[in-house]
């Protein structure tokens, strides 16, 4: 028999971000966790991704800053949900 929908969703992590280890917005930090991954493992490919498409074909870079950006705003932060 399954748990209920209230318990299956109380175990699951919530992607939000995070001031935790934050380097900008918390969104890579806040993925990171969300994954179970180190940040690291997440910023240094997307930078490198981002540095490229800057060199070569800014539609690449473009693409990544307004995907970040659309993000940040769409995800929630982990202190605003604390307080409230």
């Amino acid at each position: 028999m399954l748990p209920p929908v209230d318990e299956v969703a109380a175990r699951r992590p919530r992607l939000l971000t995070t001031r935790d280890g934050a380097l900008f917005a918390g969104l890579v930090s806040g993925v990171a966790r969300y994954f179970g991954l180190d940040a690291g493992l997440l910023r240094v490919p997307l930078g490198l991704v981002f540095l490229v498409g800057l060199l070569f074909w800014w539609p690449l870079a473009l693409a990544l800053g307004v995907l970040y950006l659309a993000l940040w705003l769409a995800i929630p932060q982990e202190d605003a949900l604390r307080d409230s």
